[in-house]
């Protein structure tokens, strides 16, 4: 099941991948040349460990209830912040739990959003956080037969939030929301037509007209997202020589030999965020194992990351973590 390619021994950091021949990084046409490699993996899967209390690669896990779609913040003290999808048989709902460290059992989990507008349908999920100070804004997906984006904001870190009025702001469904340069940057699923799309906003209240950065590759035969993308995570920084580099995780959706779909997760990269290339040949950048990988979320550090994403097996989602050395 996976694609993992291991053409060059990778390091994650700001190196230049000039040299490797990694596929579309070695050609011309699609973005620029030397691209960073930072952020790209591979990521390993948490081995499992018997000396810890943790269930590694798994790092939250309920008995009962399916977790998917983690967005995971590093707090000032390295320990972890997770808000993820709740899903149980009467809809889903958003949570919040602190991870010590991913060697460790989780701690209490805590409801941060449930669906209580008519156009949320019964369902809240897909969150993602931009936090400045004791304000955070959080965006969402809501819906089920007509799921949209909508937002909700807190004054007081997060412990409680008030739902926009305008709800929902844009159509499309998982949102991932960043800032950058003074703008504030989303990014999101067009499942109609299987695209990633990118509008920008300056007050993160009005966002621009939306353009394609990503698009499934229907007509080409085993790649791995030929049946469609899905959760964008965008990551922006900054090169050694000051170019803006642009990384997007997604979840990637292909074809198993019966015909089923198997989530795993890709990876592209962009100077300025206008001409991309796909990382490791288009190929997956976590091992995926038998039950694959979706709803990325990278910690990324100078020259090491991690990538929290959600695993589904026995019928439940279940939040694990990889490692990229």
């Amino acid at each position: 099941m996976s694609h993992l390619s291991r053409t060059c021994a990778l390091l994650l950091g700001y190196s230049l991948i000039s040299g490797c021949g990694l596929g579309p990084f070695a050609e011309e046409g699609g973005g620029s040349d030397n691209l960073p490699i930072h952020g790209g993996g591979p990521f390993t899967p948490l081995p499992v460990d018997f000396d810890t209390p943790a269930d590694e690669p798994y790092v939250v896990v309920t008995a009962t209830k399916s977790l998917l779609d983690p967005s995971v913040e590093q707090q000032d003290d390295n320990t972890f912040l997770i808000h993820y999808t709740r899903l149980d048989e009467e809809g889903s709902t958003i949570w919040k739990v602190d991870l010590p460290s991913i060697h460790e059992v989780s701690g209490t989990p805590e409801l941060v959003l449930s669906a209580d507008q008519d156009w949320e349908q019964g369902q809240v999920r897909s969150v993602s956080l931009l936090r400045e100070g004791e304000k955070v804004t959080l965006y969402y997906e809501g819906g089920d037969l007509d799921p949209a984006i909508g937002r909700a904001v807190s004054i007081d870190g997060g412990q409680t939030y008030v739902k926009d009025v305008n709800n929902p702001i844009v159509e499309g469904l998982d949102p991932n929301i960043t800032k950058a340069e003074g703008r504030h940057i989303l990014v999101y699923a067009d499942m109609a037509n299987q695209r990633i799309m990118l509008r920008e906003s300056p007050d993160e209240l009005s966002f621009g007209p939306a353009r394609v950065i990503l698009a499934a590759r229907s007509s080409e035969q085993g790649t791995i997202d030929q049946a469609g993308v899905a959760a964008p995570a965008l990551r922006i920084s900054r090169t050694l020589d000051g170019q803006e580099l642009f990384g997007l995780y997604y979840e990637a959706w292909s074809l198993d030999n019966d015909g089923e779909v198997f989530e795993t997760v890709g990876y592209q990269a962009s100077f300025g965020g206008e001409k991309w290339e796909r990382f490791l040949d288009g190929n997956e950048i976590v091992d995926s194992g038998l039950f694959g990988s979706g709803g990325p979320s990278p910690i990324l550090g100078p020259v090491s990351g991690l990538l929290f994403y959600h695993q589904k097996r026995q019928g439940r989602g279940r939040i694990a973590a990889a490692e990229s050395p």
